[in-house]
């Protein structure tokens, strides 16, 4: 019987955008080894079992089905995971819930978002639990190279915002941005870009209609 082992492994890791190394070591691999199972090895069931349940797939599917019968969307990448990261950060397809996207916000000039933000662009799979996130959609390239022009993001109303992490926030004239959070000491909050090429954004309290942390990138295939 025909193994789609191989074939699913490597359009897993190029869906994350990850390197052979990067992605073994998520999985607890060495990359010889990890190169070996994407150029068709079978591993023994005891590795088997393990990696599919790090990546939330059936062990029999993963096997024997093309990955786009497997599911059609693949985990949520966290915004703060790096290639030293842990892949238990993903989660099993089974506990994902729908997202609405509705909008898009500027990573680099703020972006009209009353238009749009109670209209429905399309729905995806996110593995946040807050019942009132959302998603938008990037638009500019302040954010590069994490995050590109049309990547969708989710945010959540729900977690606590950390320094150095990327957040949303809707300024009260309607313009919403997308960039990296920096509470100042006076009670400002600066935005920065993680394209050098863009300034550093700064906000009064009363100025801010709302502010939400990113609480993914979402990944689809």
């Amino acid at each position: 019987m025909e193994s789609f082992f191989g074939n699913n492994l490597k359009a897993i890791r190029e869906a994350l955008k990850m390197s052979q190394e990067d992605f073994a070591n998520l999985l607890g691999l060495k990359q010889v080894t990890y190169h070996r199972y994407e150029k068709g090895r079978v591993p023994k069931l005891p590795v088997l079992t393990s990696i599919c349940k790090k990546l939330g797939v059936e062990m029999k599917e993963m096997v024997s089905a093309p990955l786009e019968k497997i599911a059609p969307v693949l985990p949520l990448l966290p915004a703060n995971t790096s290639s030293g990261g842990n892949v238990s950060g993903m989660t099993p397809i089974s506990e994902f819930t729908q997202i609405p996207v509705v909008g898009d916000a500027a990573a680099g000039r703020g972006r009209d978002f009353e238009d749009v933000c109670n209209q429905l662009q399309e729905m995806i799979t996110s593995d946040c639990v807050d019942p009132n996130a959302f998603a938008i959609t990037v638009a500019g390239d302040s954010m590069l190279p994490e995050f590109k022009n049309g990547e969708r993001v989710v945010i959540s109303t729900k977690d606590d915002l950390t320094p150095g992490k990327p957040v949303a926030l809707k300024d009260l004239k309607g313009n919403v941005y997308f960039k990296i959070f920096h509470p100042e000491q006076d009670g400002r909050i600066t935005l920065k870009s993680t394209n050098p090429a863009y300034p550093d954004l700064t906000f009064k309290p009363e100025m801010i209609e709302w502010i939400y942390k990113a609480h993914g990138k979402y990944v689809h295939l």
